[in-house]
C-alpha cells in the first residue's frame, strides 16, 4: 500500500511539474510573439487558476494596445474573474474549444478580435486530449482557416517519445479525473499543424523546457523525472505572395 501511495505521490508531482512547465513556456511564448508584433491572442488553454496568463504577461511588457480572449469549456477557475480582468482588452467566453465555430464565430470574440490582423492562437495542453477519432489535426485547420494569414499556432503536446513506460502510469491519472490524454509521436504533432499548410517555426517541435528562441535566461530546473513530457512550438500560416511583413 505505501509503494502504491508512493508511486501515486510522484506521479501527482510530475503533473504539478508538467503544469508548470507549461506555464513558463506560455510566458515565453507570448513574450516572443509579442517581440514579432502580436497584439492579438486567442487562449484556448485557460482553466487553471496558476498565474502568468496571457494577459498578466503582456502586461509586464507594458504592452497596452493588446487583446485577449480566453475561450473554455466550463466557468474559468479565477476568484473574481471580472475583477481580474477590469480594465484590460481581455475578455473571457464559456464555450467549447472544440467548436471552432463557436469560439471565433461568438459575437464577443468578433466585437474584440480585428479579422485584418494577425492572431496568435494558444492551445497549451489541448490536442491531446483530443481523439484520433476526433480529429485534431481537423480542428487546427478551422481555427486557422478562420484567422488571418501570419496567424500563428502555439501549442503543446503530450509524447511518449522519450520514455514510453511511463505513459500507462501517467494516463491513469487523468482517467480518473475524467480526461483521457493522447500521448502522440513527434511526427505525429508536427502534422497536427502542418496538414493544414502551416509552417513550423525555429527550433521545431523540442521539448518545452529546450523551447527559447528569444534567448530568455531560464531557472534551473528541480523537477521530478518526467516520465510523458511535454513538447512544444509555433506553427504559422504563410502569408498570401505580395504581402509585406512576413514575421517568420
Amino acid at each position: 500500500m505505501q509503494t502504491e501511495q508512493a508511486h501515486e505521490h510522484l506521479n501527482r508531482l510530475e503533473i504539478g511539474a508538467m503544469a508548470q512547465q507549461n506555464r513558463d513556456f506560455l510566458g515565453r511564448v507570448v513574450r516572443w510573439l509579442a517581440a514579432q508584433g502580436f497584439r492579438q491572442f486567442v487562449d484556448l488553454s485557460v482553466g487553471v487558476a496558476a498565474g502568468g496568463h496571457v494577459h498578466e504577461v503582456l502586461a509586464t511588457l507594458q504592452l497596452d494596445d493588446c487583446r485577449v480572449l480566453y475561450a473554455h469549456d466550463g466557468p474559468i477557475e479565477w476568484a473574481d474573474a471580472e475583477a481580474f480582468i477590469a480594465g484590460t482588452h481581455t475578455v473571457r467566453l464559456e464555450a467549447d474549444p472544440r467548436r471552432p465555430d463557436g469560439v471565433l464565430g461568438h459575437p464577443r470574440t468578433q466585437k474584440l478580435i480585428d479579422t485584418e490582423q494577425p492572431v496568435a492562437l494558444l492551445a497549451l495542453e489541448v490536442l491531446h486530449f483530443v481523439a484520433d477519432a476526433d480529429d485534431p489535426a481537423g480542428l487546427v485547420g478551422e481555427y486557422m482557416k478562420g484567422l488571418p494569414d501570419g496567424s500563428c499556432l502555439a501549442y503543446t503536446h503530450r509524447t511518449d517519445r522519450y520514455a514510453p513506460e511511463g505513459v500507462a502510469a501517467l494516463e491513469a491519472i487523468y482517467q480518473t479525473a475524467n480526461y483521457q490524454a493522447h500521448p502522440r509521436t513527434i511526427a505525429v504533432i508536427e502534422e497536427l499543424a502542418t496538414v493544414s499548410g502551416l509552417v513550423i517555426q525555429n527550433p521545431g517541435i523540442v521539448k518545452v523546457t529546450d523551447w527559447n528562441p528569444g534567448g530568455e535566461i531560464m531557472a534551473p530546473l528541480n523537477d521530478p523525472a518526467i516520465r510523458m513530457p511535454l513538447v512544444g512550438g509555433v506553427a504559422q500560416k504563410p502569408l498570401m505572395v505580395g504581402v509585406a511583413g512576413d514575421r517568420g
